[in-house]
């Protein structure tokens, strides 16, 4: 008797690598959505600290002008902070970033995963947007909202290079609440400022930091919202 045995069709096998890959993306998605909002928590919690940390154009600290040179600053070559609190809180704040190397020394163009807010004001809103994964186009996030901006939208960047950032896009808030949207998979509205800044207008133009402007930190330079 001939035993013939079904063999999976390469269709069947395309699938199911496709599945798995996808379940990979997702995991590795949802970690960075997590990091995000711990490493903006623990900016925060060193700023309480009485240490200000966040990007900024004030000669006390380096001034920056990429995202990764701030991450890589933040991990080889920021100052160690006094007291218990500060060195927990840097700590932590370490473990989060390098996390996201993925066993890589440094942080580079291609691999800089986040985008964040420069001369941030200490009086800035909780729902203001400080950090955002480097698939949005950051001139499109605002220093100043109205009720009549609130049905507009923030601008996606195109063909960006990290695969884990082709669907998913983060933008976390001053308090550390992240906001998620699925490109391709979420309906316009959710990327409308409405759901993006929790339907609450701020104005941020006029409170500088020392007279700089609010602006933020990309893998490639530093962009000025336009509010249009």
């Amino acid at each position: 008797m001939l035993l013939v045995v079904a063999l999976p069709s390469l269709t069947l096998i395309g699938f199911y690598t496709l599945v798995s890959l996808r379940q990979g993306m997702s995991a590795t998605s949802a970690v960075l959505k997590t990091r995000s909002s711990a490493v903006v928590e623990c900016l925060n919690e060193i700023s309480a600290a009485g240490f200000w940390l966040w990007p900024t154009d004030d000669s006390s600290l380096p001034s920056h002008r990429t995202s990764a040179d701030y991450f890589n600053w933040l991990i080889t070559d920021a100052p160690p902070l006094r007291g218990d609190e500060g060195k927990m809180c840097m700590r932590h704040l370490k473990e989060e970033v390098v996390s996201q190397l993925y066993g890589r020394p440094l942080f580079s163009e291609k691999n800089m995963p986040w985008i964040i807010v420069k001369n941030l004001p200490e009086n800035a809103p909780d729902n203001f947007i400080v950090m955002v994964t480097a698939n949005v186009n950051p001139a499109s996030l605002r220093t100043r909202l109205t009720e009549e901006d609130m049905s507009r939208q923030i601008g996606i960047a195109k063909n960006h290079h990290e695969h884990v950032l082709r669907e998913h896009i983060y933008l976390i808030r001053k308090n550390g609440e992240a906001v998620e949207l699925q490109k391709g998979l979420s309906p316009q509205a959710k990327f409308t400022y409405r759901e993006i800044y929790g339907n609450m207008s701020f104005n941020l133009t006029t409170n500088l930091v020392n007279g700089l402007p609010v602006k933020y930190l990309t893998p490639t330079g530093e962009v000025i919202p336009t509010n249009e």
